[in-house]
C-alpha cells in the first residue's frame, strides 16, 4: 500500500506557514459543512497564514459552529459562507459569480489577487432510491458527484490560472472514489437517463471524473487535479443511523470497520497535503520537471498532472483499464458530453 505516513503528513503540512506559501491562501470548499470538507477546512485554517476560506454548503448552523471552532484554530482567518444546492448547474453559477466578484473586489483593493489555490470538491446527495431529476434535467446525486463538480472546475480555472502564473499553488481536489468501480461504463448513456442505478451512479461518476481530469491536466498545465478515495473516515456519519432499533447493528459495525477507519482530523491533514503542501508530489504538469520524484499519474506518466489517490496518499487505480479507455478516446468523449451537457443546461435556465 505505501503512501505516506502521518508524521510525514504533517511535515509537509507545516510548510504552509513557510514564506513560500506566504499568507493569504485561498480554498474553497464545495461541501464544506460536514465531513471530509469540514474536517480539510480545518486543517487549511490550522496550518495556513491569515487564509481566504469559502464555504460551499446548505446548512447555516453547521457552518456557524466550523466558523467558530476555524476563529479558535486561526484567528487571522477569513470565513464566507456560501448557501447552495449544488445538485443544480443554477446554482453552481450563481456561487462562482458571487466568489469570483468578492475576488476581483480584493484585488481592485491591491490586496491580493483574484485567485483560487486550493478547489476542493466534496459535495454529495445522499440518496439509495432511483433517479431524482432535477428541472435541468439532471439526476441529483450524478449532478452532486460529477456535472456540479466539473462545473465548478470550469467556472474557477480562470482563478486557479491565475494563482498557478504567480508561481502559487493551484489545485482541484475531487472526494469520491479514486481506484473504485473501474469498470465498462456506457457511452451511449453517461448520463444514465435510461439504466439509472445507485451503483452504475457511482462507477460513472468515478470513471468519468478521472477521465475527464486527464484532459484538464493536459489543457490546463498549471492546475494538478486529483481524484482521491478516502476509505473510511472516522466522521461520526454513522449516528444518522442511531435509532433504538438500529443501536446493535452500528455498534457492531463500528468494531468491524475500526481496524480500516482513518481517523476525522487525519483525513483532514491527508487531504490538505494531497490537496496543497504536497505540490511537490502532486505536481501540475509544468512543474514536473523540477520535482523529480514527484508522483506517477493517472496515464503512467511522473507528474503528468492528473492523480488518483487511496487513503494514505497512495497511488492507486487500475492502469490497464483507464490505458485501453485512453487508446480508444474515452477522455475526450466524457469531455464532450460534459460541456454539451453544459450548454443544455444554460439554455433550459435561460428560460427559467
Amino acid at each position: 500500500m505505501a503512501g505516506y505516513t502521518l508524521s510525514e503528513v504533517l511535515g509537509f503540512n507545516t510548510k504552509l506557514s513557510d514564506v513560500k506559501f506566504g499568507p493569504g491562501l485561498v480554498g474553497l470548499f464545495v461541501g464544506g459543512t460536514s465531513g471530509i470538507g469540514e474536517t480539510t477546512v480545518k486543517a487549511f485554517a490550522r496550518h495556513a497564514i491569515s487564509p481566504r476560506i469559502y464555504v460551499v454548503g446548505r446548512s447555516q448552523e453547521s457552518y456557524d459552529r466550523i466558523a467558530n471552532e476555524v476563529k479558535a484554530l486561526n484567528a487571522d482567518a477569513k470565513l464566507t459562507f456560501l448557501p447552495a444546492d449544488c445538485s443544480e448547474i443554477r446554482e453552481v453559477d450563481r456561487v462562482c459569480n458571487e466568489v469570483i466578484k468578492i475576488e476581483e473586489g480584493i484585488q481592485a483593493k491591491g490586496k491580493g489577487g483574484a485567485e483560487v489555490n486550493l478547489l476542493m470538491l466534496t459535495v454529495g446527495f445522499m440518496s439509495v432510491l432511483g433517479r431524482n431529476e432535477s428541472p435541468e434535467g439532471l439526476d441529483r446525486k450524478m449532478a452532486c458527484h460529477y456535472y456540479s463538480r466539473l462545473r465548478f472546475i470550469n467556472n474557477f480555472q480562470p482563478l486557479l490560472d491565475t494563482a498557478s502564473a504567480s508561481n502559487k499553488p493551484a489545485r482541484v481536489v475531487s472526494v469520491l472514489a479514486a481506484g473504485h468501480h473501474e469498470s465498462d461504463i456506457d457511452f451511449n448513456d453517461l448520463g444514465l437517463k435510461k439504466n439509472f442505478s445507485v451503483s452504475n451512479c457511482a462507477k460513472h461518476s468515478s470513471v468519468m471524473t478521472t477521465l475527464s481530469f486527464e484532459e484538464l491536466a493536459k489543457k490546463n498545465p498549471g492546475t494538478a487535479y486529483v481524484h482521491t478515495s478516502p476509505g473510511i473516515v472516522k466522521s461520526g456519519y454513522l449516528r444518522s443511523y442511531d435509532t433504538w432499533y438500529m443501536k446493535p447493528f452500528i455498534g457492531a459495525l463500528n468494531i468491524l470497520i475500526k481496524p480500516w477507519e482513518t481517523g476525522f482530523e487525519e483525513c483532514g491533514e491527508r487531504h490538505l497535503f494531497v490537496g496543497l503542501s504536497g505540490m511537490e508530489k502532486w505536481v501540475a504538469r509544468k512543474d514536473r520537471e523540477l520535482f523529480k520524484k514527484c508522483e506517477v499519474g493517472t496515464n503512467g506518466e511522473r507528474g503528468s498532472g492528473a492523480y488518483t489517490v487511496g487513503p494514505n496518499n497512495q497511488i492507486v487505480g487500475n492502469g490497464a483499464y483507464f490505458a485501453k479507455l485512453r487508446s480508444e478516446g474515452a477522455g475526450k468523449k466524457v469531455m464532450e458530453h460534459t460541456l454539451g451537457v453544459f450548454k443544455e443546461v444554460e439554455k433550459l435556465n435561460a428560460t427559467r
